[in-house]
């Protein structure tokens, strides 16, 4: 330790680090840490690309299409559904791509369309449990200029009147 004298006290004074053994083992140890990072960056980095994936097979923005009537969980009596279709934002929807299926089978024909939405009456109802699905085009909020297709399916039961004709 070298010193300097002040008046008639010792001063001690310190030497500047000079890349002894001691130094190098400070540096050696953040090894590990440096590997670390660079494996969190490379999981984010990952996440962020998977992110924007999906985001691109999934638009954002609020739904195009809706089925108000029938709602889910419906238990119904006659074998004619009257079945009412939203558009919640017309500006963005292409009706003519509008699709209907009844438990598979396309009833599109039985819709009427307009800007706003859909009506019609569908029959050949089954006992027991039917699915009613609706599919249309239209533009999500992003990425934007490009058409997606946006289904929604509604489920309800049919259950047929009892007949008292005990005649």
């Amino acid at each position: 330790m070298l010193s300097d004298t002040v008046g008639d006290a010792a001063v001690p004074r310190l030497r500047p680090a000079t890349g002894g053994p001691h130094l190098a083992g400070a540096l050696r140890s953040h090894r590990p840490l440096r590997g670390w990072l660079a494996a969190v960056a490379g999981v984010l980095i990952g996440l962020t690309g998977l992110g924007l994936a999906w985001v691109r097979h999934r638009p954002l923005g609020p739904p195009i299409i809706e089925i108000t009537s029938p709602a889910p969980g419906d238990v119904l009596g006659n074998r004619q559904l009257e079945v009412f279709l939203l558009f919640p934002e017309p500006e963005r929807t292409a009706p003519g791509t509008l699709r209907v299926l009844l438990n598979g089978a396309d009833v599109t024909r039985s819709f009427e369309t307009a800007s706003n939405g859909a009506y019609g009456s569908v029959v050949h109802l089954v006992d027991g449990e039917n699915v009613l699905r609706a599919e249309v085009f239209g533009r999500p909020w992003w990425p934007s200029g490009r058409l997606v297709e946006q289904a929604t399916e509604v489920r309800f039961r049919i259950r047929r009147p009892i007949d008292r004709n005990w005649g």
